[in-house]
């Protein structure tokens, strides 16, 4: 589940002693990094530990060091990453690198089904910030849009761009169903030239994931609020459950024919 939109490969060059500030990956999303040369060292944070950090004005620090962190009894790992060596960052996970050494790195960050639903959380919780800074518009008759607008440029991705790109998964998946004979698949156009072949067991949690999240979303009011969204999510709410409730009935047979399957290309994954 991941397309070119949010697909961010870098390679990135760094001196000794620079530093990558506290944060968390963009959207929430995974992350991996590659030293092709040097040595960084990596402070990171299990899911809800950064809160211990918050100021009086629920401001996280920019910098953060061990010392501090045993202090305030914070659960840390502190990895030294060399030459060669590759690291995965789940989502969620604050950290802070430390170049040890002059360094080379190839970093990547994406989402997938995986951690799908944390990431419409954070969009959604992002948004709720955007509301409450520029409360005193609300009754501004296109409030909604100037908070989408907002959330675009502070958070990097709206709620539109998002379900721009589950419905494209979805889309991709549907079409892959319908061309491996699922003739139950109709009225689904292949949204791209670029198809491959992935097996039914890798469709069907994609779909169900992405189906979870677009129930989740008609369930937000700004989405409730306007009927293109929400409109666009029922559909493909329905679109998807014409082959998820195919699935349920033979759950076992799908799971024992389709484990055995290869998975030709995982360049979409």
């Amino acid at each position: 589940l991941c397309t070119k939109k949010i697909r961010l490969i870098k390679l990135l060059s760094f001196y000794f002693s620079s530093r990558t500030p506290f944060h968390v990956d963009v959207f929430g999303s995974f992350s991996w990094s590659a030293n092709v040369y040097g040595c960084k060292k990596w402070i990171l944070l299990p899911p809800g530990e950064e809160l211990k950090l918050l100021d009086q004005y629920k401001k996280l620090p920019c910098e953060i060091n061990e010392e501090t962190l045993r202090k305030s009894k914070i659960k840390y790992f502190v990895v030294y990453q060399k030459q060669n060596e590759g690291i995965f960052v789940p989502s969620g996970w604050y950290h802070q690198v430390t170049n040890i050494t002059d360094t080379i790195s190839v970093n990547h960050n994406w989402f997938n089904a995986a951690n799908l639903k944390y990431i419409w959380n954070n969009i959604s919780s992002n948004l709720r910030k955007v509301v409450i800074e520029i409360n005193d518009f609300r009754r501004s008759h296109n409030f909604n849009e100037q908070c989408q607008q907002i959330l675009h440029v502070d958070f990097g991705i709206n709620i539109a761009e998002f379900l721009e790109i589950l419905c494209f998964i979805a889309k991709r998946r549907l079409f892959l169903l319908k061309k491996q004979g699922n003739s139950n698949i109709k009225n689904i156009q292949c949204p791209s030239s670029h198809m491959f072949y992935i097996n039914d067991f890798h469709i069907y949690y994609d779909l169900k994931n992405i189906d979870t999240v677009l129930k989740t979303m008609i369930q937000d009011k700004f989405v409730h609020n306007c009927s293109r969204l929400y409109n666009k999510c029922i559909k493909f709410i329905s679109l998807i459950n014409q082959y998820t409730s195919l699935i349920n009935k033979n759950i076992p047979y799908v799971l024992k024919t389709n484990m055995l399957k290869t998975i030709y290309s995982l360049t979409d994954i």
